[in-house]
């Protein structure tokens, strides 16, 4: 079976040109008895004198006048059904690849927290030891260690004691911004390298623009796989124009809610139970006129993990 292949730009280009192509329509089908449309406006058909040329014209345009605005109509639908489509698919793959580039950046900056932490940790062993021998009055700069004098007997040596740990950094030595392919990604971390923000654009053809920005909160512990348990905030804005707002909140037993506040108004909820469960949707059922659902509005769809 052959590939789909979606042309963003392709389908962009034609809605362009068909808006363009109905505004000129949109001009060229205004009548209005005894007025004339032309490029710079509408003339009274007086101006073809007093013979019958003038009211012959006004009409010729009276009897096009429905079918160039049906077809302004039609117009329309179709530059709004190419533009619809060219957004969508664009916005589909181009989360896929926000979360590539943004996946790789964040990754190369995840150990450095790992690594202040068993830093802090190693610190507050060193104090307690020495607090343990100021607390015996026992020295907290040298030690005695006994090694071997070479005649089957032992030797005292005195040793300087160890200095603290030495901490990683004043920062992660991995990139805070990186690319791949139309997508670049940049972040913010705190003092202790951790990720506190991830913006994410990617770039189509002939404008087309998608982006997100994550905000996140402070670590409530690590998951079962060590990754830190964050509730996150996201904005996301739409090639379309539209905007989601996706706010996110995990809690330490694997339990989450998502909910998705478009633009439009329309609000979508989730759940997942345990760590490696499924989001649901479970927003609740709209109230129907008629039996008949209102559409709901799109914009973006989940963030899975």
């Amino acid at each position: 079976m052959a590939d789909l292949v979606i042309s963003y730009s392709l389908l962009h280009e034609c809605a362009t040109q068909l808006k363009t192509l109905e505004t000129q329509f949109s001009s060229d089908s205004f009548w209005d008895a005894g007025s004339i449309p032309t490029q710079s406006g509408t003339v009274d058909d007086g101006v073809f004198g007093s013979g019958n040329l003038g009211t012959s014209v006004d009409d010729f345009f009276s009897q096009w006048s429905a079918p160039f605005g049906e077809a302004k109509s039609r117009m329309t639908q179709l530059a709004t059904a190419f533009d619809q489509l060219a957004t969508a698919w664009f916005d589909l793959d181009a989360q896929t690849a926000s979360q590539v580039v943004a996946g790789e950046v964040m990754s190369a900056n995840k150990n450095y927290p790992a690594e202040w932490a068993a830093y802090e940790k190693a610190l507050q062993q060193y104090n307690e030891n020495l607090q343990e021998l100021q607390s015996q009055g026992q020295s907290t700069t040298t030690y005695t260690e006994y090694v071997p004098d070479g005649h089957g007997g032992w030797i005292a040596e005195t040793v300087a004691m160890p200095g603290p740990p030495t901490p990683p950094g004043a920062g992660p030595a991995s990139p805070t911004s990186g690319s791949y392919g139309p997508g670049s990604t940049t972040v913010t971390t705190g003092p202790d390298g951790s990720i506190t923000s991830e913006t994410t654009t990617v770039t189509g053809p002939d404008g087309l623009t998608y982006s997100e920005t994550t905000t996140f909160g402070p670590s409530q512990g690590n998951d079962p796989s060590g990754d830190p348990i964050q509730n996150t905030t996201t904005v996301v804005h739409n090639s379309d124009g539209s905007t989601d707002t996706i706010t996110v909140t995990e809690n330490t037993d694997g339990n989450a809610t998502m909910t998705d506040v478009n633009s439009d108004g329309t609000t979508t909820d989730y759940t997942r139970t345990g760590w490696n469960g499924n989001w649901n949707d479970t927003t609740p059922t709209p109230v129907t006129d008629g039996g008949n659902d209102p559409a709901r509005g799109g914009g973006h769809g989940p963030l899975l993990d």
